[in-house]
């Protein structure tokens, strides 16, 4: 039989019941009540079966799955192939590809194990289907992604790649975007498999990365759940990057992490608009900051904000900011945040523990717009250095429930005059503890450590405050406790 040898084959006798079918029996010519049946091997190259590189193939894929049924089988795509109409391939099918890839027009189901190195082996113009299930993870260049060059466009790969995949990896490199990240699939996780693992956009005008729900959904249960996002860096090509540009946006999510994410050169790194039950840890926030570069554009490291009746008691419901970071490299902007949160239907079940700021203006604010409520705000173990105006600010909350408790503050020596603060309450009602907490004020005579005014329901104790040059403030206050160290 001409088939180079690649088959093996068994010889039965030919019956009425038998069809001859040139892909799995032939007829032997000098033995017309014989035929040969082919023995399937577990690997099923391509080329062995009649396909054509750069060719149609429709008919020789058709016949293949015919022929292989409801067994397991591996395909191997061992050429580039076309397609004209629909494909389908079930679950008991493992398609391994080899330096090739399927070409179609039409639109592709794949049920069955995909097996691929790092290369293109998707160039579908149709509606591409992946079951996730069988396919747990994915690459961006499957579809095309290049790391590491700057001068391909990844956006398209990588977003077809979230929207396909339970899980996908990026490599330890860079890849260049055009547009923005959406990951916008329940259960998706975005890994990079080092801290070297990069997204780099080039266009000043994008947010790098979008997760979550655009609309609000009807209730928290709907939110989109389980996004992990981690050991991923969200950089910029340029320093010059516009006034309210965004690194990594997240929104209207349910149950979801982000680790070891580091946001860099946006003017708010991070955005957080009503999120429950989730997750910040080990994340970096970085902007470089000269004199030579517009010195009144506004940079936050973390923008927390909600919209109406999200979460159990507010905005946010349990956001935990855990072991984070934002500075800035150079001198301190007029505008600039390590962390801003505000809302005007409150802010709740807000957990901010081991947070670092350095050279802001201010470290930490919590504002209630004078309209909203502080319930269940946590501000603990953080260390605000070298800020300009305000360390830990809280203000215009009409009630509320805040504890701030074992932190550190200390002004830079590019500190405001006539007056800087370390703590500062300003305007608010409800219940706070303000304990074990610290003040370095560097001896300066500008630097008020801990200022309460027109609050009540105060209790501030065991706060220690080294090197002050001015006295501790409470102005306008009822119901204020204050036994501190000094």
């Amino acid at each position: 039989i001409n088939d180079g040898g690649k088959c093996k084959y068994y010889i039965k006798t030919l019956t009425i019941d038998d069809v001859i079918d040139e892909t799995t029996k032939f007829a032997l010519t000098n033995y017309p009540t014989l035929i040969a049946v082919v023995i399937p091997d577990e690997k099923l190259y391509c080329k062995q079966y009649g396909f054509i590189e750069n060719e149609n193939n429709d008919l020789q894929l058709n016949k293949l799955l015919t022929y292989i049924g409801n067994n397991k089988k591996t395909i191997v795509i061992d050429g580039n192939y076309n397609f004209e109409n629909d494909i389908t391939i079930h679950s008991n099918i493992t398609l391994e590809f080899i330096n090739v890839s399927i070409n179609s027009e039409a639109n592709v189901s794949i049920n069955g194990i995909i097996k691929s190195d790092l290369r293109k082996i998707f160039d579908v113009s149709g509606n591409l289907n992946i079951r996730r299930s069988n396919n747990t993870i994915g690459y961006p260049e499957w579809f095309g992604a290049v790391c590491g060059d700057g001068n391909m466009n990844c956006e398209n790969a990588i977003n077809l790649c979230l929207t396909l995949f339970p899980t996908t990896i990026l490599q330890g490199g860079n890849y260049y975007i055009n547009d923005t990240i959406y990951m916008t699939t329940p259960n998706t996780i975005l890994k990079g498999i080092s801290n070297l693992s990069g997204i780099v956009m080039k266009n000043d005008n994008k947010k790098i990365m979008f997760v979550g729900a655009e609309s609000k959904p009807a209730t928290v249960n709907d939110f989109p759940k389980y996004f992990t996002v981690e050991n991923i860096i969200l950089n910029r090509n340029t320093l010059d990057y516009l006034d309210g540009s965004q690194g990594l946006h997240t929104q209207y999510v349910l149950y979801s992490r982000f680790k070891n994410i580091k946001c860099r050169e946006s003017a708010k790194n991070f955005t957080i608009n009503g999120v429950v039950s989730t997750k910040f840890i080990d994340c970096t926030s970085f902007n470089t900051t000269t004199a030579e570069r517009d010195s009144s554009r506004t940079i936050i490291g973390y923008r927390i904000t909600g919209y109406e009746a999200i979460g159990l008691a507010g905005n946010n419901a349990s956001l935990y900011i855990e072991n984070c970071n934002a500075s800035c490299g150079g001198i301190i902007y007029d505008n600039s945040w390590g962390l801003n949160a505000s809302g005007n239907f409150g802010l709740a079940d807000i957990f901010i523990n081991k947070f670092e700021s350095n050279f802001t203006k201010i470290g930490i604010e919590l504002s209630g717009n004078h309209l909203s409520t502080g319930d269940d705000i946590y501000i603990t173990e953080c260390v605000i250095d070298a800020f300009k105006e305000h360390g830990i600010y809280v203000h215009d909350f009409k009630s509320g429930n805040i504890n701030i408790s074992g932190n550190y503050v200390a002004p830079s020596s590019q500190a405001s005059t006539p007056s800087n603060f370390g703590y500062r309450i300003l305007n608010f009602k409800g219940n706070m503890s303000l304990t074990n907490n610290q003040a370095v004020c560097l001896s300066s005579i500008y630097c008020v450590p801990i200022s309460l005014e027109n609050c009540n329901t105060i209790k501030s104790e065991n706060n220690m405050i080294n090197e002050a040059g001015r006295a501790m403030r409470i102005e306008n206050c009822s119901c204020v406790q204050a036994n501190d160290i000094f």
